[in-house]
């Protein structure tokens, strides 16, 4: 026999229900549209550090994911007062209010991280702090960031995974500069590359983190590439 179907249980299910509702499928979940683009966005706001026109801060990673009931924010710092940190919250706060987030059936909870650890966001701000408030060329540069990742040989890197959260050991790194970065008679393009510790990209128990940044200078353009090897065991 045919079942019979409440039209108007489906109607309001679909319209009401399911679209205020986070389906959980024994997986890490996303918001629908509106609030994914959000989400990204504030993510772009405090990387581009909008908000702090005081000083610069260290970001390690922003990250966002949803449980069952609850939405979870997790910002991993180097460095923050706690003025610059009750701006942070302020300003999330805010920008989640504007979109009636607040209204959802949903809990959100903040987690402020001040471990430290080697990332390509970090990397990122490194190079960024040095070119802005030191001036560095980027040969200096060079040489401050292999003499940094050597100071911090061995450390870990925490990532999620579809079995949880994964410890992550800095097995070894490569760097390379390429390009017109030093003021001589010959025009001609110039490489340095240095390795340290164990930089094997063929075995499939390693995890590689590149970064790569252009420098746009008098002499011309260069390029710094940063290779990250991390034991997934």
């Amino acid at each position: 026999m045919t079942k019979n179907i409440n039209l108007f249980g489906k109607c309001l299910g679909l319209t009401t229900y399911w679209s205020q509702q986070f389906q959980f499928y024994n997986k890490n979940l996303f918001f629908f549209k509106k609030y994914f683009f959000l989400l990204n966005l504030i993510k772009k706001l405090i990387d581009k550090k909008v908000i702090f026109n005081i000083e610069f801060v260290f970001f390690l990673y922003i990250k966002f994911f949803i449980s069952k009931n609850s939405l979870n924010i997790y910002i991993s710092l180097y460095n923050l007062k706690n003025k610059l940190l009750s701006k942070l919250l302020n300003f999330l706060f805010d920008i989640l209010n504007q979109y009636n987030i607040n209204n959802l059936p949903i809990n959100i909870k903040v987690f402020i991280l001040m471990n430290f650890y080697l990332s390509v966001q970090f990397l990122k701000n490194l190079i960024f702090y040095l070119i802005l408030k030191n001036r560095y060329t980027p040969k200096k540069i060079f040489n401050f960031i292999t003499h940094f990742l050597k100071s911090n040989f061995n450390s870990s890197l925490i990532s999620i995974s579809k079995t949880g959260l994964k410890k992550k050991i800095l097995l070894g790194f490569k760097i390379q500069l390429n390009g017109r970065f030093e003021s001589t008679k010959n025009s001609m393009a110039k490489k340095i590359n240095l390795k340290f510790g164990k930089t094997n990209s063929t075995s499939l128990i390693n995890h590689i983190i590149f970064y790569e940044h252009v420098f746009y200078s008098k002499l011309g353009l260069s390029n710094l590439k940063v290779w990250l090897f991390y034991d997934l065991n």
